[in-house]
């Protein structure tokens, strides 16, 4: 009962959708760099997630920054949230990219399809870790 009490109040809390417009307006811009970087540029697919990953990290900071993480009273200065923000992007980088390499090289998916996964499973360890870490004053 207590797992369905928190998932119920943590669907309640409006900053996850939020979190989740943004996440979907970077993954739809990570997947077509993506895309363009492997197959127009033909740049190997795993460097080509990282580039648009990291490309899109700088927008996704100041959007979270003012818009997702609003409520928050901002005790630390700008520069530390963001290196913040960034160490934590690092971590939800390597688990990214790591559920990528799995799905394309061992159960044998498009890389497209690989990374539209990563990002969806991702996302709750991307909330958790930018709320807990970035956020946290």
């Amino acid at each position: 009962m207590n797992i369905l009490l928190n998932i119920y109040k943590f669907l309640r809390n409006p900053e996850i959708y939020k979190f989740l417009t943004v996440g979907i307006a970077s993954a739809i811009s990570t997947l077509s760099l993506t895309v363009f970087f492997t197959s127009i540029l033909g740049i190997f697919y795993v460097l080509s997630v990282a580039i648009s990953l990291e490309s899109t990290l700088l927008w996704s900071y100041f959007v979270h920054d003012r818009w997702t993480f609003n409520n928050i009273q901002k005790t630390t200065s700008n520069r530390i949230r963001f290196i913040k923000y960034n160490l934590m992007a690092l971590i939800g980088i390597v688990v990214n990219i790591s559920i990528l390499v799995f799905f394309t090289t061992q159960l044998h998916l498009h890389y497209a399809v690989s990374e539209t996964l990563a990002i969806i499973i991702s996302f709750f360890f991307n909330y958790l870790i930018h709320k807990k870490i970035s956020w946290k004053n």
